[in-house]
């Protein structure tokens, strides 16, 4: 029987508690997430990138940042976004 994914909720949550392998940007650490620690399936990382990709911070040109939301390798940023989304998801149920 196939597993089933995570839900966006708890992945975002295993994001943040693995900030130390963030490389570059968010997207990065999906695809370190998944290619290299092996921790999130194909579909968990599926997931991962069509919530980034829905859910980009409205504050941010994406034109100067280069395809990064803020400077790369900047963790403090990404777990402030990290830490409201996982709250806007706690709030939703």
């Amino acid at each position: 029987m196939r597993k089933q994914p995570r839900k966006t909720i708890t992945l975002l949550r295993l994001m943040k508690r693995n900030m130390p392998l963030l490389r570059t940007g968010l997207c990065g650490l999906v695809k370190i997430l998944f290619h290299c620690e092996n921790k999130i399936t194909v579909e968990e990382h599926n997931i991962l990138n069509d919530y980034l990709d829905s859910n980009a911070p409205d504050e941010l040109d994406m034109f100067d940042k280069v395809g990064y939301w803020w400077e790369t390798k900047d963790k403090t940023p990404r777990i402030a976004w990290l830490n409201t989304e996982i709250e806007k998801l706690k709030n939703a149920k």
